[in-house]
């Protein structure tokens, strides 16, 4: 024990200090100082955020509320597509172009692209049926269009070539002389009034065809030029806005524009079928000519926006 006024100490408690006299006490015990409590956070769970009108200066447990974590980000392309081969109508294009093909092949005539569209239709269907967007199948469609746009092209070539070997067979016949025996015959049975006017038809003829062969390539250019390829340009962008998944569709309006103008060409073809009584004709020109429209109807519904 330790007296706390001269500093005496002793192992025996005393009540009076030996050394001193006076009464002892007891040291006071050491303080320590508490620290403070440090306030328990819990930490919010995902989706939960604190109300800001609380502060942690109130001291009192801060009010929470719950928030409703973001849906995961689709594509706005994405959706269009899946849309647009749920589509009712999608479906009617495939028994259109079915119904173009099963009537053509009766007739013993073969479309192998109306054949190959056809089926990479009902492929595309089966596939957005499951949810499933497989650009594979649209690809298939695209590379079948840019095939009909190379056959276009050769057959123009081959038109000019046709019109421009009956121009120089008209002349060579005209310079030889088993030509010359042929017209003095005809002469001989006709009379040379009849002669004349024949031989003024000949002498254009040859002319009269390559200028035709040339009017005809030239309208089949411009069709493939523009119109096949403003339809290639439009499924080769979405199938390409499907891969990579950044909406970027082009050549939408265009394509609508001249479906439109090949359902009038077909339209045209099936009424002179119904005029003429072939009932093949009018189906297989009739259901491409209907095809053709409602294809061009789901492109201003569903990408009205795109150029």
């Amino acid at each position: 024990m330790k007296c706390i006024n001269c500093g005496f100490e002793s192992e025996v408690e005393f009540t009076f200090c030996p050394n001193c006299g006076q009464k002892a006490e007891a040291a006071p015990a050491p303080v320590v100082e508490e620290a403070p409590a440090t306030p328990v956070v819990e930490e919010a769970p995902v989706g939960v955020t604190s109300a800001p009108n609380q502060t942690a200066q109130s001291g009192q447990i801060p009010y929470t509320t719950y928030q409703k974590p973001e849906p995961q980000f689709i594509p706005a392309g994405i959706e269009r597509f899946m849309a647009f081969g749920k589509d009712t109508l999608f479906l009617v294009i495939c028994i259109l172009y079915s119904v173009n093909v099963g009537f053509s092949l009766i007739k013993l005539n073969f479309p192998i692209i109306n054949i190959l569209i056809t089926i990479f239709l009902w492929l595309a269907f089966v596939q957005f049926k499951k949810d499933v967007l497989d650009a594979s199948k649209i690809k298939y469609i695209s590379g079948t269009v840019f095939a009909k746009k190379i056959i276009n092209y050769v057959s123009c070539g081959l038109l000019v070539l046709g019109g421009l070997i009956c121009a120089f067979a008209v002349t060579a016949l005209r310079s030889s002389g088993v030509y010359s025996k042929i017209l003095s015959q005809i002469r001989s049975y006709i009379g040379t009034a009849y002669y004349t006017t024949i031989m003024s038809a000949l002498n254009a003829g040859g002319f009269l065809v390559f200028i035709i062969c040339v009017i005809i390539a030239a309208i089949l250019f411009v069709l493939t030029f523009i119109g096949i390829n403003s339809i290639h340009k439009f499924i080769q962008t979405s199938y390409k806005s499907m891969e990579t998944g950044m909406f970027n569709v082009t050549k939408a309006k265009a394509a609508s524009i001249w479906l439109i103008v090949f359902a009038v060409f077909n339209g045209l073809s099936a009424l002179g079928g119904l005029i003429g009584g072939n009932v093949i004709g009018l189906v297989t020109n009739g259901s491409i000519c209907a095809a053709y429209i409602i294809f061009s109807i789901m492109i201003r519904k569903y990408f009205a926006d795109c150029q």
